[in-house]
């Protein structure tokens, strides 16, 4: 919840990935990196089927909670309890990673 906070440090090539995703290349060379790093090392974290499938779920997640909180700015993740907001994401992320 840190790192989504209105007020937290820039994530500069996270706001760059968001904002150069219409772009195919682009697209494309997000993906690879996606698939290399962060998508891989979540996607090894799980057991069972659809590890993989599970694994960009929980990622689109956290992506659309930093997008809504912190670049848009939507008022009820923005101004949300941390600490209440990071229980109901663990929440969620449980049952996406479940097998």
């Amino acid at each position: 919840m840190d790192r989504t906070a209105p007020d937290a440090e820039h994530l500069g090539p996270f706001e760059l990935m968001i904002k150069s995703a219409a772009n195919p290349r682009a697209a494309e060379i997000i993906r690879a990196g996606i698939e290399k790093h962060v998508g891989a090392r979540f996607t090894a974290a799980l057991r069972g089927e659809g590890a993989g499938e599970r694994a960009e779920l929980g990622l689109a997640l956290l992506a659309g909670t930093w997008l809504m909180r912190r670049l848009i700015g939507t008022p009820a993740l923005r101004d949300a309890d941390p600490e209440a907001l990071a229980d109901r994401l663990t929440g969620m992320l449980k049952v996406i990673v479940a097998e």
